[in-house]
């Protein structure tokens, strides 16, 4: 082995030096990176529980209980029930439509996703106040194409 100058020494310090910068700068950028996110879910959660709030505030709880035992018995809805249920699946689907925004912005785990998912195909699939209510309430693009995917393969 060749006997290293005090030059090439310094040389390696500073290659050394180098890389530890880029690593820093590295960690620096995905530390940001994370607090970005966990800004934005947060943002998005307290927007969201605010309009969950209100979208809640026009049901029922009698109404949609009596509308939920008569729809588990095969009995027909009023049209107040049937409205009731529909709003109610509102509600639900803004809170599918937060979960798909989580897990795309690595907040929520594929298995929780995926829990959900399935959750959304037996309600849309199975659900005829859902079914009325995905066609008249707005959704996010994303969101939508996900859920639209998901009704194409129901059973007809």
């Amino acid at each position: 082995m060749a006997h290293l100058s005090l030059q090439d020494w310094a040389n390696i310090a500073q290659v050394v030096g180098g890389l530890a910068v880029i690593v820093s700068l590295a960690y620096v950028a995905y530390e940001l990176r994370q607090n970005t996110v966990a800004r934005e879910t947060g943002a998005r959660q307290q927007f969201g529980s605010l309009d969950l709030a209100y979208l809640a505030a026009s049901l029922d709880p009698a109404v949609v209980a009596r509308a939920l035992a008569k729809q588990e018995q095969g009995e027909q809805l009023s049209s107040l029930e049937f409205s009731q249920l529909r709003h109610r699946q509102h509600v639900n689907f803004r809170v599918f439509e937060n979960a798909h925004y989580q897990y795309k912005r690595g907040a929520l785990d594929e298995g929780e996703w995926t829990r959900y998912r399935e959750i959304i195909r037996v309600v849309i699939c199975n659900d005829e106040p859902a079914r009325s209510m995905w066609n008249d309430f707005w959704f996010a693009a994303e969101f939508r194409a996900v859920v639209d995917e998901i009704r194409a393969g129901c059973p007809h």
